[in-house]
């Protein structure tokens, strides 16, 4: 399904277009102006955003035509925008700025956005407790029956 999604975004005739322009308005966007700081952590300054800037994002995150590798690279990027030289990822701030990133995944599609930041999520709840991540993921799994295991 997730990659069916994806190829939808990059094999629609107005889908790149879509997603050069969204990057392109993200600093006359009130969630641009709202999470600036979010924005300057991954590269973007709202004050001297140009179109060469936008399709250097552009071709960074999605002009090889594999999505796959953009969103992988989009999420690690904005992962590493709040990990410290310690190792340590800010959580509160990465959490703080979720509607802006879910906003400029966006230019994944629509339903590749929202997945893109249930794993961002999930990765902050894997760093903050490994034990916990994999207990709370384990349990629903341990109470399938036989037939809803194998299917």
């Amino acid at each position: 399904m997730l990659n069916q999604n994806r190829q939808k975004t990059h094999n629609s005739p107005n889908g790149n277009k879509a997603s050069l322009q969204k990057v392109t308005a993200i600093p006359q966007s009130t969630i641009g102006r709202d999470h600036a700081d979010f924005f300057a952590k991954i590269g973007i300054k709202m004050t001297d955003f140009t179109d060469t800037d936008a399709q250097a994002l552009y071709d960074k995150y999605l002009s090889k035509g594999h999505a796959e590798d953009g969103m992988e690279a989009f999420m690690s990027d904005v992962v590493n925008a709040f990990t410290s030289e310690n190792n340590t990822t800010d959580i509160v701030a990465l959490k703080s700025h979720l509607a802006a990133i879910q906003w400029m995944a966006g230019m994944f599609g629509n339903n590749s956005s929202e997945i893109l930041t249930q794993l961002i999520d999930a990765q902050i709840d894997y760093a903050k407790d490994q034990n916990k991540f994999v207990a709370d993921r384990k349990s629903p799994v341990e109470n399938l029956n036989k037939h809803e295991r194998n299917y």
